[in-house]
């Protein structure tokens, strides 16, 4: 048999209640309602201040195994133009932009996404894994991709269409650090055009994810802990003028 040894107060406390009644020990065992002490009170707080806590944190982690959604742009390109009886143009266009869309998680955890690992990509309004069907009879692919999680992104794509009663073909491709393309041309009539966006020096990258980032979550949290010390103060306050 396992012996509790009591001590002190507590001793004497248990001798006491053994000597009372049943009746009395019930009521001792099922006080009614009292006023909890100050040092009950702020327990209390600071285990509720724990729990929420731990509930964003854990939020936070839940979010994080999410896919994230990448927004980013490239503005400024060498624009070259050519087509049959047409005048070339080879001029710095600041005004062009590229924009895109790409959503994808880090499954191996080696801070870069790669093909595998993305579930949309959208250029310039085009889904190029989806690649939905279109009236050029329109087929694209995805040659390569990759996004280290540091910023760099890479990737090269084509799209290409053709009406064969019209004998109207074009192709549009985008290469990273090479150029946007786009070429189109009438077999029939021997007419066709060429457009080119070379990427230059000039050539302004963003990206920007619309998922938080950890340190984010951590001064979520940060700011959650500060926001529930400030008022457990003000409730220690408050019993304390209540006393």
């Amino acid at each position: 048999m396992q012996q509790i040894r009591l001590r002190g107060d507590t001793a004497h406390r248990t001798a006491l209640l053994f000597q009372q009644s049943p009746l009395e020990r019930s009521q001792h065992a099922h006080p009614g309602p009292s006023r909890l002490s100050d040092h009950e009170s702020e327990c209390a707080m600071k285990r509720k201040q724990l729990y929420l806590t731990g509930l964003l944190l854990f939020s936070a982690v839940a979010a994080r195994a999410e896919p994230s959604r990448w927004e980013f742009s490239y503005t400024g390109f060498l624009h070259e133009f050519s087509g049959t009886d047409a005048t070339p143009i080879s001029e710095f266009d600041p005004t062009h932009v590229i924009r895109g869309v790409f959503i994808g998680e880090d499954l191996n955890h080696d801070n870069v996404l790669d093909l595998s690992e993305i579930s949309k990509l959208v250029i310039n309004n085009y889904d190029y894994i989806a690649c939905p069907p279109g009236p050029d009879d329109i087929r694209c692919r995805i040659d390569r991709f990759s996004f280290a999680l540091d910023g760099g992104l890479d990737f090269s794509i084509y799209r290409g269409g053709r009406e064969p009663p019209l004998a109207y073909y074009w192709e549009n491709t985008f290469e990273t650090g090479n150029a946007e393309h786009f070429f189109s041309i009438f077999a029939r009539a021997g007419v066709s055009w060429d457009t080119y966006y070379r990427w230059t020096p000039e050539t302004a990258f963003t990206i920007q994810s619309v998922v938080p980032e950890p340190g984010q979550y951590a001064m979520l949290a940060a700011g959650l802990l500060a926001a529930t010390g400030l008022r457990t103060r003000r409730q220690r306050k408050s019993l304390g003028s209540g006393s």
